[in-house]
């Protein structure tokens, strides 16, 4: 992570700190930032057509502020190419009874183009090997969590996928308070990350 550009920096600490996939940054807003409180409200992108999706609060680490601080606009999407348009955009449905899907994702390609040896990006990069890819760190985060057994039980929430219980729902929905437990499982995961 310290070898990367800032912008490729950013997108790995977002997978590790709030357990996002290249989906999730491409719709990333800047309205999903309270910029008091130093965190990050987001649905999972994956289940945004569903009715009543769990939102999850992730409390930002200061590495992760910096960096959104850095580039700060006031609205809309907070990754776009140089030409104003989404890094990001699948489209899935059916034509004729077959399915049909198109996806556009600068996030991989810019990633799989980036020299780890040199530190700049590349044009030929079919033999270009990647240490590690993108959307891994999203995983990285959450199997950290598995580390501690007070912090196995927040996996579902790193990952966005909470509430899942009726109970969750209706009697028992997490805390995203400053004291939260969930704010120092995030804790865990940059220290040991870090360390």
């Amino acid at each position: 992570v310290k070898k990367l550009p800032d912008e490729y920096k950013l997108w790995a600490l977002l997978g590790l700190n709030c357990g996002m996939t290249q989906a999730d940054l491409g719709a990333m807003s800047w309205d999903w930032i309270d910029w008091k409180r130093s965190t990050l409200t987001r649905s999972r992108v994956k289940l945004e057509t569903t009715k009543n999706s769990p939102e999850t609060t992730y409390k930002l680490w200061p590495e992760t502020l910096q960096l959104l601080k850095a580039r700060r606009l006031s609205k809309g999407l907070v990754f776009l190419t140089n030409n104003g348009e989404k890094m990001y955009d699948a489209r899935y449905g059916e034509a004729e009874g077959e399915s049909v899907g198109k996806k556009k994702d600068m996030f991989s390609t810019r990633w799989n183009r980036f020299d780890w040896e040199r530190g700049v990006s590349i044009k030929n990069w079919s033999e270009n090997p990647i240490p590690i890819t993108l959307g891994k760190f999203r995983s990285i985060g959450a199997t950290t969590l598995k580390k501690r057994s007070e912090y196995r039980g927040f996996v579902d929430v790193f990952l966005a996928n909470v509430p899942e219980r009726i109970s969750d729902k209706h009697y028992a929905d997490e805390d995203f308070s400053d004291a939260c437990p969930f704010f120092k499982a995030l804790e865990f995961i940059r220290a040991e990350i870090f360390s």
